[in-house]
C-alpha cells in the first residue's frame, strides 16, 4: 500500500517552489491514499492548511492586480473566506460591483458566513443600494 507522506512532502516541495499545480496533484494523492484513516490525520490537516495558503497567495496576487475576473469565473474553486478576503481587496480598489459578486459567492458557499454578511450590506449601502440591507441585517442578527 502507498503511504501517503511522499505526496505531502513533494506537494510541500512543489508549494514551496510556487509550483502550484503540482502541489494540487500531490495534495490530492494525499487525500486519496489517506481515505479515511485517522494515522493520517495530521498529514492530511496540514494538506488541507497548504492548499489553503496557495490560494490565499493565488488571489491575494489577483486581487492586487485589479483583476477580479479571474476569481469570480473561477469562485467555485475558493472556499467563503477567500472569497471574502477578495471581496474586501475590490472593495478597496472602488470595484463596488466585483466586490458584491465575491460577498454573494461567499454566502453561497457558506449562507452564515458573518463577513460576507456584513461586508455585503456596507457595500451595498455604499452603492445605494438600500433595499438590499435590510435582509442581510436580520440575517445578521439572527
Amino acid at each position: 500500500t502507498e503511504s501517503p507522506y511522499g505526496h505531502y512532502v513533494l506537494g510541500t516541495i512543489a508549494a514551496q517552489g510556487k509550483d502550484v499545480a503540482a502541489a494540487e496533484r500531490h495534495y490530492a494523492d494525499v487525500f486519496r491514499l489517506a481515505g479515511t484513516d485517522t494515522v493520517y490525520r495530521d498529514v492530511v490537516q496540514n494538506s488541507r492548511a497548504q492548499l489553503e495558503v496557495l490560494s490565499a497567495q493565488r488571489v491575494r496576487g489577483l486581487a492586487e492586480s485589479g483583476d477580479f475576473t479571474a476569481i469570480l469565473a473561477d469562485a467555485g474553486r475558493y472556499d467563503d473566506q477567500t472569497l471574502v478576503q477578495a471581496g474586501v481587496y475590490a472593495s478597496q480598489a472602488k470595484k463596488n460591483d466585483d466586490a458584491i459578486k465575491l460577498f454573494a459567492a461567499a454566502l453561497e458557499k457558506n449562507p452564515y458566513q458573518r463577513d460576507a454578511l456584513h461586508n455585503l450590506a456596507s457595500t451595498y449601502y455604499m452603492t445605494n443600494q438600500f433595499d438590499k440591507i435590510v435582509p442581510l441585517v436580520e440575517r445578521l442578527v439572527a
